[in-house]
């Protein structure tokens, strides 16, 4: 094993940490506004505290992550973008409703 094949698996070992570490961070950020939206809607059906957004927060953040474990960087990507098309319907319907 001669040095450059020691380059090129640190430089492959730091490209795949790079990306699970950015997939991590886009998993976690998409399940606390999941979480931050739903706790929001059923803080206003409940007619509940601040307490009811926070726990939504943190079920929705540990149940996303739980789900979406095998998903990779581009298919939780694609996922924010369709929840991102849907929560934009949802705001027109609400803004043109009587």
């Amino acid at each position: 094993m001669g040095f450059s094949d020691l380059s090129a698996s640190m430089k492959s070992s730091a490209q795949n940490t790079s990306i699970n570490v950015a997939t991590l961070a886009l998993r976690l950020l998409t399940g606390l506004i999941l979480g931050y939206v739903f706790g929001l809607i059923f803080q206003e059906l409940l007619q509940a505290g601040n307490l009811v957004v926070v726990s939504f927060v943190i079920v929705m953040s540990f149940a996303f992550m739980k789900v979406s474990t095998t998903w990779s960087f581009t298919k939780v990507l694609i996922f924010d973008i369709f929840v991102a098309l849907v929560l934009q319907i949802l705001k027109m319907y609400i803004l043109l409703a009587p």
